[in-house]
């Protein structure tokens, strides 16, 4: 009996992790991203130092597309962005300007 519980909670969890949209800073440099899951989904935002990880709530994947973004810090006007699958983290590897930043979906 307690080991049925046990599974139900880890497949709500697992069922949880695969619904959320995450990013991660792997450039080597502090920058400031965005974790955005769906449409009407609430978006997240924080400052992440290399290694660090930004995802949405979980259950918050609404309809339509996913994205994570990236600036170079809080003024910066211009970032990068990139459409996600909710369910995977997407490496930021090197930022650049103007949408010209180097994602780990992109090797």
């Amino acid at each position: 009996m307690i080991m049925a519980g046990l599974s139900i909670a880890a497949a709500g969890a697992v069922a949880a992790q695969q619904e959320r949209v995450c990013v991660r800073n792997m450039s080597g440099v502090t920058h400031v991203f965005a974790a955005e899951a769906g449409a009407a989904a609430t978006r997240q935002l924080a400052r992440l130092a290399p290694g660090e990880t930004l995802c949405t709530q979980p259950g918050a994947t609404g309809p339509g597309s996913s994205f994570v973004s990236v600036f170079e810090d809080e003024d910066a006007l211009e970032g990068c962005s990139r459409l996600v699958t909710p369910g995977q983290v997407e490496d930021l590897i090197r930022y650049a300007d103007f949408d010209r930043c180097a994602w780990g979906s992109n090797s």
